[in-house]
């Protein structure tokens, strides 16, 4: 090679070097290699919320209703408390002495679910009484489909106060009680604000430890919460006597798939309305969650009734399990018992 071509590839390797290294040596970046963008990272799949993801919702302030009913009295065990009222202000005569007669219930309880292979809570308030009987009371989970009963409440009262069309939801909601769809309580939600979903829960004064934000899967509830969303319900609380009659009519029509259900789709004694927004979460990788949360109570009028909800988690792959449905019967016991009392 001639002097003369050396020379020019040594100027051509100079000009790369220096417009190579002079961005790096002045603070920058060299440009990148040409070639195709890297692909956005996938969206997350929507799972059941952790406990520790629940948030306070910011309901509006309910007005002024019957006091929730409050655990104070008879303590059968650690893990269970009932709550008494005395035989005052119009209450039945039996009120003075329920707690008595909760505190077996809560063994017999205690005993059919025994070695259960999970965790369970249960809460039953007897709206006569304003008392509620409670085993396991610290207990909490997600509720599953069973907390779909706040968007509808919330819906519905959307209705009634002239925000919403009926005709908008009407097929959604008769879905979402017959058959828990989750597609139409999306749709359901869509037409709703949190502050209204917030509404619901101030109006059924639930605690603290529970929670339901827009989105119904961020859900969290204590049994009692839970039953205490559907006494308000059943007092006429949430909703005026049309719309309270309409929901309630619904929750009895409801249909489980055989062998989820955890307490049974009928009551199985004459004379009764029970219904129920039931609840399953059934997955490969977590545990088992199943919800029964409703109410039950004469047709005559004889008492308020009875609002409820157990609920469970369980690591048990057999879906089908028995034990679960051993405690319906003491509670319809209970309850009907109850009942002949107040006539």
């Amino acid at each position: 090679m001639r002097p003369g071509r050396w020379t020019l590839t040594l100027v051509l390797v100079a000009a790369i070097a220096i417009a190579v290294l002079l961005p790096l040596v002045l603070g920058g970046e060299a440009p990148p290699a040409a070639g195709p963008p890297e692909p956005a990272p996938p969206t997350p799949a929507a799972t059941p919320p952790p406990p520790s993801e629940t948030l306070s919702p910011s309901p509006t302030p309910a007005p002024p209703a019957t006091p929730s009913p409050s655990p104070v009295a008879a303590t059968p065990s650690p893990e269970a408390t009932v709550s008494a009222a005395a035989a005052t202000d119009g209450r039945p005569a039996r009120c003075a002495t329920v707690a008595e007669r909760a505190a077996p219930l809560v063994v017999d309880i205690e005993d059919a679910m025994g070695g259960y292979e999970g965790v369970w809570g249960l809460a039953l308030i007897d709206l006569d009484c304003e008392s509620a009987i409670m085993v396991r009371p610290r207990y909490s989970q997600y509720p599953a489909s069973a907390g779909k009963i706040v968007i509808l409440t919330a819906a519905l009262r959307a209705v009634q106060d002239g925000l919403l069309d009926f005709a908008a939801i009407e097929q959604h909601v008769e879905l979402v009680l017959w058959h828990s769809l989750d597609k139409n309580t999306d749709e359901i939600a869509a037409f709703l604000a949190p502050a209204q979903v917030g509404e619901v829960l101030a109006r059924a004064r639930v605690s603290p430890a529970s929670s339901l934000q827009w989105e119904w899967r961020d859900a969290w509830f204590t049994p009692h919460d839970l039953a205490l969303v559907w006494a308000s319900i059943v007092r006429g609380e949430q909703l005026d006597e049309r719309w309270t009659a309409y929901l309630m009519r619904l929750a009895s029509e409801a249909e489980f798939p055989d062998g989820h259900e955890t307490f049974p789709p009928q009551f199985g004694v004459e004379g009764y309305e029970y219904g129920q927004k039931a609840g399953f979460w059934v997955s490969d990788d977590d545990p088992h969650h199943f919800v029964a949360a409703g109410f039950v109570r004469p047709e005559e009028g004889a008492s308020a009734g009875f609002t409820f909800a157990f609920m469970l988690e369980t690591w048990q792959e057999d879906v089908f399990e028995p034990q679960r449905r051993t405690v319906f019967p003491l509670v319809r016991d209970f309850v009907v018992g109850e009942v002949e009392r107040s006539r």
